[in-house]
C-alpha cells in the first residue's frame, strides 16, 4: 500500500440467530473473504479489506462500566479504496448483487457464496 490517502468504509455485521460465534467467524474468514475478494469489482476497487471479530465476553465486561452503550455486533469490516465512489460501486455491482445477501449474516449488505 502506498502513502496516498485512502478512503475507508466500515460495515458492521451480525451473525444469524442460532449460528455460533465460532461458526460465524470461521465462515466469514475462510469462505466469505476469499469469495468477496475474488469478485472483479473488489479486485478493481478495494485496496485493502480487513475483518475484525468482536469478543462478546470482553464487550459484556466493558458494558459493566457504563461508560458508553456497547453496540451489539459480532464484527466489522473495513474496506479501503481510492475513492468513495469506487467503494460504493461494490454494492451496486451486478456480480456482487447476485451473491447477496449472505445466508450467514443478518446484515444484507455483505457478500455470500455464488
Amino acid at each position: 500500500m502506498s502513502s496516498e490517502k485512502l478512503v475507508k468504509l466500515i460495515v458492521f455485521v451480525r451473525r444469524k440467530p442460532g449460528l455460533s460465534h465460532e461458526e460465524f467467524f470461521k465462515y466469514w474468514r475462510e469462505v466469505h473473504a476469499p469469495i468477496f475478494m475474488s469478485l472483479a469489482v473488489a479486485k478493481r476497487n478495494v485496496v485493502k479489506y480487513v475483518q475484525f471479530q468482536i469478543d462478546s465476553d470482553a464487550s459484556a465486561e466493558l458494558g459493566k462500566f457504563k461508560f458508553a452503550p456497547i453496540a451489539q455486533f459480532d464484527g466489522y469490516a473495513i474496506f479501503y479504496g481510492k475513492t468513495k465512489e469506487q467503494l460504493f460501486e461494490l454494492f451496486t455491482d451486478a456480480e456482487y448483487s447476485r451473491t447477496c445477501p449472505n445466508p450467514y449474516l443478518s446484515n444484507p449488505i455483505t457478500c455470500s457464496t455464488p
